[in-house]
């Protein structure tokens, strides 16, 4: 049989997908939950399981009834059936787990008590937060504490976006182990003393999810200052970006949200130091006198130029009087 190209691969494609594209029935499938996505979708949350000895995962959803049960750092079974996919366009095979049922073989909770995630995430994010435009508007200098990794990028991104604007900040900059939870909620605390406004920085690449942890939540609830996040990139879905009083998403859009306070500031001193150079009732006093003499002037000029063009007048009649008579 002769084929065309595109015909054999069409064949070889709907035969490997009728093959491929088929769901097992009920398993039990073991692991730790890595990863949640919080967001919301059809009725269902999404996630990956992985193995703890290689790093490979296996990506599930969950209906969002069962997520109350899932916390983060914890060893599952997870009860569903696996659906494996093929994507024609890209050629590949993808496992997907649709649970229907969480059991908990390993509880390791990094919440108080039994506090399921989020009852937890909502009496946090129900926090009053600070209204860092505002809090920033009333302070012509912010002492300002950078807690960030060692030998971490982010202090580069940020001081370039920030630029010479830095003068009106006193930066602080805390170097810790950025991937441990005690010294970032030590650092926060340690802050208190000699701040005014705390960011938290971090780069993108590896996972973050160990921001997302119960003594930090707390150190940021605690604090009486506003504290900002800006870990990552902005695709990164975090708990600590809703804790947190203003999330910017990377340390480089830190630069810019307080290059652009600067700006702000240096334009209100600016017009401050004009005005008390002049102030308002002397400066609207001699517009006032200057009005005045204006006038003045003006109405002397037309007195003197109909009293000169009265004169003229009276000369020539007489000079035309002398002649005729």
């Amino acid at each position: 049989m002769t084929y065309s190209v595109q015909q054999l691969i069409s064949e070889i494609q709907n035969d490997l997908g009728n093959i491929i594209s088929k769901k097992y029935g009920q398993i039990i499938l073991k692991g730790k939950v890595s990863e949640i996505n919080f967001v919301e979708y059809k009725g269902y949350n999404y996630g990956k399981i992985e193995a703890e000895e290689t790093g490979s995962n296996i990506q599930f959803k969950v209906p969002s009834a069962l997520l109350p049960k899932l916390r983060l750092k914890v060893k599952y079974d997870l009860v569903g059936i696996l659906y494996i996919n093929y994507y024609k366009k890209s050629g590949s095979l993808t496992p997907l787990l649709v649970v229907s049922e969480v059991n908990e073989s390993d509880r390791k909770e990094i919440f108080e008590g039994n506090k399921n995630l989020q009852q937890v995430a909502r009496e946090i994010f129900s926090k009053d937060k600070f209204d860092v435009d505002a809090y920033l508007r009333d302070k012509s200098r912010v002492r300002l504490s950078v807690i960030t990794g060692k030998n971490s990028k982010a202090k580069v991104d940020f001081e370039s976006q920030l630029g010479w604007n830095h003068n009106y900040y006193s930066i602080y900059y805390k170097p810790i182990n950025i991937e441990s939870a005690y010294e970032v909620a030590k650092s926060i605390e340690d802050s208190q003393r000699d701040s005014d406004l705390i960011a938290i920085t971090r780069g993108g690449g590896e996972s973050l999810k160990f921001l997302d942890d119960e003594k930090i939540f707390e150190a940021i609830r605690a604090s009486k200052i506003p504290v900002i996040s800006a870990v990552g990139h902005f695709s990164d879905e975090m708990l600590i970006n809703h804790v947190t009083d203003l999330s910017l998403g990377t340390p480089s859009a830190l630069g810019t949200y307080l290059k652009e306070h600067a700006m702000i500031m240096d334009k209100k001193l600016n017009y401050q130091n004009h005005s008390e150079k002049i102030p308002y009732s002397y400066s609207y006093q001699n517009f006032q006198n200057s009005r005045k003499e204006t006038q003045y002037s003006n109405s002397y000029k037309k007195r003197g130029g109909c009293l000169n063009f009265i004169l003229i007048s009276v000369g020539v009649f007489a000079i035309i009087f002398q002649m005729l008579y």
